[in-house]
């Protein structure tokens, strides 16, 4: 795979917006420290790169002008079992679901300690995560846009004024609780 040989990161390139564009990524470069990790399809070494040069790729975007903002959306284990659940006995949900899928549902703590380690080492002022509670099918959708409710959104340590400083930039206004530490 021609993918093996190259630097990690090379892949995404391609795919990242010229001026004016936005680009969505669906865990991107992430998958990394998150599936490749626990289903140990990277090497220690690699995984341990990746997070020596995930911070330095964001930053060097952030300096070319463009704006990431990352978003988990996050739910419990009670209500991933009700999904699968569900994808397994509806026979018109049951194409969503492969055995990659099925092992993937085996491994819920090794991923839910991944996702940590992955918040906890690639939050920078650069990239920040916003963690979306997103148990509510209907309402998680809503509660990712800049313009929530003050508490829908819970941040990753940092302060949004990052991410208030890009909507007013972009003509948007500041999300409700911008300039302060909105951890949850």
């Amino acid at each position: 795979m021609v993918e093996r040989t190259q630097w990690y990161f090379q892949r995404y390139v391609s795919h990242l917006p010229a001026a004016g564009e936005i680009v969505l990524f669906d865990r991107s470069w992430y998958n990394r420290a998150g599936v490749e990790h626990v289903m140990h399809f990277c090497t220690d070494e690699e995984y341990e790169e990746f997070f020596r040069s995930v911070p330095e790729f964001e930053k060097m975007l952030v300096r070319s002008g463009i704006q990431i903002v990352n978003y988990w959306f996050s739910i419990t284990d009670d209500e991933q079992e009700v999904r699968f659940q569900v994808r397994i006995e509806d026979p018109l949900k049951q194409w969503k679901l492969s055995p990659m899928d099925l092992e993937d549902r085996r491994r819920w703590e090794t991923y839910t300690a991944a996702k940590e380690t992955i918040l906890n080492r690639t939050n920078t002022p650069e990239a920040p995560w916003w963690v979306v509670q997103a148990v509510d099918k209907k309402r998680a959708p809503q509660l990712h846009s800049p313009l929530v409710e003050p508490g829908a959104v819970s941040r990753c340590r940092a302060s949004a004024d990052r991410l208030a400083r890009a909507c007013v930039q972009s003509g948007l206004p500041a999300p409700a609780g911008a300039g302060r530490d909105v951890c949850a």
